[in-house]
């Protein structure tokens, strides 16, 4: 997979993560497990992001 084809696909995945942890926020209370583990999911996506940035920066 190139690299750009890898950040975009890492965006739409941070997007649709933000989205679900914003819903679930609402619905269910920040503290609540689901939200959590979607916030643990979106950091993961992100730092996945930032590697592959890093990456094609060498």
């Amino acid at each position: 997979m190139t690299t750009t084809l890898s950040m975009r696909t890492t965006l739409e995945e941070m997007e649709q993560k933000r989205t679900e942890l914003q819903n679930s926020a609402l619905t269910l209370g920040l503290a609540h497990p689901v939200t959590v583990r979607l916030s643990q999911e979106l950091d993961e996506v992100f730092n996945k992001h930032e590697a592959i940035k890093r990456e094609s920066n060498h």
